[in-house]
């Protein structure tokens, strides 16, 4: 995609068509190159978990243990996406954008439930996932880093944290898409959810009385993932020269974000033994507000 055309699908008015516009189109068009190639973890082929399952390294159990841990994600993204928007008090574009993300996470267009929700629901009814127990220390790690550098890095640092989250999320919804169906077909069970745009669209026409699997990884790939990517964009655009942008620290706040989720994935696909007693639990948010001191020494 080039960066007139990139420009044109985000709608930027003319006025805005800068020297300092372009150089940040740019960086979000390096930023799209480096998540397809230098990040295994987003790749359907080369994720870690993907690769242990079409091995044979990862039992059953070991997937179902690494999927209840990637739930911690989606359940505190409403949290960490509370942090920055924090962080942004003041700067209109990026304060309204961070609470419609937020609203439509906690549920403002599918019906009041959340999609955190929808997604464990989905999980213990469809597939039958254990009951919830404990977060992992991987888990645990990686959310404590994500909300530190939120809480701690600079603006235009913390910036390229959200938009690591948001221009990430369609990639990891199609792999873990993949994996869950992979878990089934390791369990006897019949499941085909969509994990790709062309399968996605296949859904979209589809009525159902209340949401299951296939339409919240429908849902997000098709809708709600590419909105929050695009309007962040947007409103990273039209809020650069108020904050005073540093497109460099944007840029490492992606990479930290992106090279974080790598590490978490590798280690979830190594260290297989005990997630399995790490299901779908809530972290708990007090555990997240202790000192770094004390958090580099323990294991929610």
């Amino acid at each position: 995609m080039t960066g007139d055309v990139m420009m044109a699908n985000l709608q930027v008015p003319m006025y805005m068509n800068s020297l300092s516009t372009r150089d940040l189109v740019t960086a979000f068009m390096d930023l799209d190159e480096s998540l397809g190639f230098n990040h295994a973890s987003m790749s359907s082929c080369d994720n870690p978990v993907l690769l242990g399952i079409e091995r044979g390294s990862l039992t059953m159990t070991d997937v179902e243990g690494i999927l209840g841990q990637y739930c911690y994600l989606p359940a505190m993204i409403v949290e960490l996406l509370s942090v920055a928007k924090n962080r942004f008090a003041g700067f209109n574009h990026l304060e309204s954008e961070l609470s419609l993300n937020i609203q439509e996470e906690s549920g403002s267009r599918t019906g009041g439930v959340s999609h955190y929700a929808i997604l464990r629901n989905g999980l213990f009814k469809e597939l039958g996932f254990a009951e919830p127990r404990r977060i992992s220390a991987p888990t645990a790690e990686f959310l404590i880093a994500l909300e530190d550098s939120l809480k701690e890095s600079t603006p235009s640092f913390v910036l390229g944290n959200v938009y690591g989250l948001e221009n990430s999320a369609v990639p990891e919804l199609s792999v873990v898409a993949t994996i869950i169906n992979a878990y089934a077909k390791l369990k006897g069970s019949e499941c085909c959810l969509p994990n790709s745009f062309k399968t996605a669209k296949q859904l979209k026409k589809i009525k159902l009385n209340e949401p299951n699997l296939a339409m919240f990884f429908a849902m997000h790939i098709l809708d709600f993932e590419v909105g929050h990517k695009n309007r962040l964009a947007l409103a990273t655009i039209k809020q650069s020269e108020s904050m005073a942008l540093n497109v460099s620290e944007f840029k490492d706040g992606f990479e930290f974000v992106l090279d974080h989720m790598d590490s978490w994935w590798n280690q979830l696909a190594k260290a297989t033994s005990g997630l399995q007693q790490g299901n779908l639990v809530h972290l708990d948010a007090a555990r997240l507000h202790r000192s770094s001191k004390e958090r580099g020494r323990s294991v929610l």
